[in-house]
């Protein structure tokens, strides 16, 4: 074997001791010459082939790798598309998402947006009052909302012969948050019962826009603050039953507004200033009747 590497140098004609040994030794060198060089040779080829360094023995990184370097991921990037899918939704329905997760409009956006198979305002309504009402911590497994069902077969809620919602009656369901006010949404609502729960903070205003509703029984929960004006805008309630919660000031603006025949009840024996009551309560929960509806109609 040759003592010194073999190189490659110019000459006209080759001779013996110019020619590359058959077995290079432990680091050939490749230099110019006027013959073709390797890199010349190679040129036709790919640049994108692996290069080969020269070494005493080839090591991993050298090796041409069978296996991409970064393997394109099959899971798409599911913020991004929640968030621009949740964003296309609430423009289609019209509303704006929150920035807090927490937040029952977000909620509701999340789950028509990757759960749900329908869209509507009304399906996206009720998933609103879900979420509002503390639906997954409180509602447990037994009342049916939320589900793969049309809207009008979730449990508590009728529909007229145009699938529009006209009664939500869950009482006495361990319901627990706020009243949302996209309830209001719900224009052909008749009937919204949620006695007897765990229900608090104010009566939002805009059950004032409810121009169907005939029955609002929001009667013992832990409802607060000063019960609206704008239930006086309620033209066609018959029965309005706010007893046994936390309620202060008056209902001046819906006795001046109420219709012969209309109960209301309330707690005017506690907080509660209400000309108009047919049964009047205190804070400990004891009631009785305050007026007949013969008394308050003027019949009597």
């Amino acid at each position: 074997e040759p003592s010194t590497k073999p190189s490659f140098l110019s000459s006209s004609s080759p001779s013996s001791s110019s020619l590359p040994s058959l077995e290079p030794s432990s680091e050939p060198t490749v230099m110019t010459s006027s013959g073709p060089s390797y890199s010349s040779l190679l040129s036709s080829e790919p640049t994108t082939k692996p290069s080969f360094v020269s070494s005493s023995s080839p090591t991993s990184s050298s090796l041409p790798s069978t296996a991409p370097s970064s393997l394109p991921s099959t899971e798409p990037s599911t913020k991004r598309e929640n968030l621009a899918s949740a964003d296309l939704l609430a423009e289609t329905l019209g509303v704006q998402v929150p920035n807090d997760p927490e937040d029952p409009v977000f909620n509701a956006l999340q789950w028509s947006a990757f759960i749900d198979t329908v869209t509507s305002s009304q399906r996206f309504s009720l998933a609103v009052f879900y979420y509002s009402l503390e639906g997954e911590d409180r509602w447990g497994d037994e009342v049916d909302f939320l589900s793969v069902n049309d809207e009008c077969e979730w449990e508590g809620v009728t529909c007229d012969a145009n699938n529009s919602v006209i009664e939500i009656s869950l009482k006495n369901k361990n319901l627990g948050g706020l009243i949302p006010s996209a309830l209001s949404s719900l224009s052909n609502l008749v009937t919204l019962d949620l006695s007897n729960n765990r229900i608090r903070g104010p009566i939002p205003s805009e059950i004032g826009l409810l121009s169907d509703l005939k029955e609002l029984n929001l009667d013992t929960n832990w409802l607060g603050g000063t019960p609206p004006a704008e239930l006086a805008q309620l033209s066609n309630l018959e029965k309005l039953h706010l007893q046994n919660n936390f309620l202060k000031g008056d209902l001046e603006p819906v006795c001046s507004a109420r219709q012969p025949g209309m109960i209301v009840n309330a707690d005017c024996d506690g907080e509660v200033d209400c000309d108009c009551c047919h049964i009047c309560c205190d804070s400990k929960f004891h009631c009785h009747t305050f007026q007949t509806l013969e008394e308050l109609d003027g019949t009597k």
